[in-house]
């Protein structure tokens, strides 16, 4: 982290506490933190929020980028286990569409499999009904990396978003189950609602 900040002429806070984020994020829902040694029945879940706090033009976005590594290993390897489920789905499927129907009634053969799900562990840029239908289907947990945090924390306000701010502060929590149940569509069950969360701020507009 020391040569990282000398190399991009950056302070160590810049590096540090995006990697603390991303590391927590890494971990995901599978982990929790006891704080009493001899009582296991207090958990909290290793969630955390933060964000590089400096004016425009200071590198947050890339030093946010430098760190983020190992979050961007592990989506690459979700992509990839859905890619194959996905090819394994559309094989069987063509094959069960290219049989003939007397095969189908003769042998009983009925496709009741499901296409596969696309399980996540980064987003930037969605609604919280997209993200809780992502998270839905992501047990170990999201890290959402936004360029600006406030522009986000500004979306919660808007039009058929107002109950973001309140899905969001239980994804803070980290331990909670959330269910989003809509008429025009399928709802949606998060067994624990946990959601890191990074960016920048420009200290102007947080001032």
């Amino acid at each position: 982290m020391k040569d990282v900040s000398e190399l991009m002429g950056q302070p160590m806070d810049f590096f540090g506490a995006p990697l603390m984020i991303v590391s927590a994020a890494a971990l995901g829902s599978r982990w929790v933190v006891c704080p009493k040694q001899l009582d296991l029945s207090w958990r909290e879940s290793a969630v955390l929020w933060g964000g590089v706090v400096a004016r425009s033009g200071s590198k947050k976005t890339p030093s946010i980028a430098k760190v983020q590594n190992p979050i961007n290993d592990i989506q690459r390897s979700l992509d990839m286990k859905f890619s194959l489920a996905l090819d394994q789905y559309n094989l069987e499927k063509s094959c069960f569409d290219n049989m003939s129907k007397s095969q189908k009634e003769k042998t009983g053969a009925v496709f009741a499999k499901n296409p596969p799900e696309h399980e996540r562990i980064l987003v930037n840029d969605t609604t919280y009904q997209k993200l809780a239908k992502i998270m839905s289907v992501s047990p170990d947990g999201i890290i959402s990396i936004a360029d600006e945090l406030v522009g986000l924390m500004k979306g919660w306000e808007a039009n058929g978003q107002e109950a973001a701010r309140q899905f969001y502060l239980t994804a803070w929590n980290g331990n909670q189950p959330y269910s989003v149940d809509r008429m025009s569509r399928e709802s949606d069950r998060i067994d624990r609602c946990f959601l890191c969360l990074l960016g920048g701020v420009q200290s102007p507009v947080l001032a």
